[in-house]
């Protein structure tokens, strides 16, 4: 029983335990150490639901301040694209994208927040007076990345250490305390039958049996799998991403054509 094991195969443990306890009159008093341990894990769940809920309030707050600088971004490229009349090639214009600002934008923050964040010091003396009036907006649109950033990683690690050594982690713990002293309970019962009629592994049979043993080997591609999951999750980040860009594109081309 690990604190990283999910909360509901840790209720199904203490269901299967308070059943088996009930369903045996020599073992039916034990069955409240379970109910009161149940009890307990609602209290534990919904702590854990509470991480679960900052980290979905960070995700959006990143989301947003992602759509923000994408807009500066846009803004940028107009600004610069009428300046050099269209001249993608313009010193002015690779001096703020050296690389398409379709591709810039990719990321969410992380490489487009760093690259924008460059453009600062180029602001300070733009001569563009466009381009020199969007430094104030573009440094809230980072300074609010940058606090969605902070608060998802924040999010993150007070998540980690809930389940690591936090409430998670020493309810899994009194758990097992708890389940130790039940089956010494039971021991001491199946020793002390006097007809010794029962058997050997009946302290075993009321807890819940494991199908099998978890190899390192497994372990380990267990890890694997969860690494490419989240990187398959931030690939499917940016391809959404790119979809919402080129509708947006899709819906400027449509309206521009319609004003002309």
């Amino acid at each position: 029983m690990q604190p990283t094991m999910s909360m509901l195969e840790l209720r199904e443990e203490l269901v299967y335990s308070r059943i088996a306890c009930n369903s045996e009159p020599l073992a039916k008093p034990l069955a409240r150490v379970f109910t009161a341990l149940l009890d307990e894990w609602k209290t534990v769940f919904f702590q854990q639901l509470d991480h679960w809920d900052a980290q979905t309030d960070a995700e959006f707050q990143v989301w947003r301040t992602d759509d923000v600088l994408d807009e500066r971004v846009d803004d940028v490229n107009r600004i610069l694209l009428n300046h050099t009349d269209g001249d993608r090639e313009h010193p002015k214009y690779e001096l703020y994208f050296a690389t398409r600002p379709y591709d810039l934008k990719r990321p969410v923050l992380g490489e487009e927040l760093e690259s924008v964040r460059a453009w600062l010091p180029l602001l300070e003396g733009e001569d563009v007076g466009p381009l020199a009036k969007l430094k104030k907006p573009i440094e809230q649109a980072i300074e609010h990345a940058d606090a969605a950033v902070a608060a998802s990683t924040a999010a993150d690690a007070e998540n980690e250490r809930f389940r690591r050594d936090g409430a998670l982690a020493q309810f899994v713990e009194r758990v097992r305390q708890k389940r130790d002293e039940v089956y010494a309970e039971l021991e001491a019962t199946r020793v002390a039958d006097p007809k010794h009629k029962l058997p050997r592994d009946w302290s075993a049979g009321f807890f819940r049996r494991s199908s099998r043993t978890v190899s390192d080997e497994e372990r380990t591609a267990r890890s694997t799998a969860r690494d490419e999951e989240k990187k398959r999750q931030a690939e499917l980040a940016e391809k959404k991403k790119a979809a919402r860009e080129k509708l947006r594109a899709a819906q400027r081309e449509l309206a521009a054509l319609s004003k002309g």
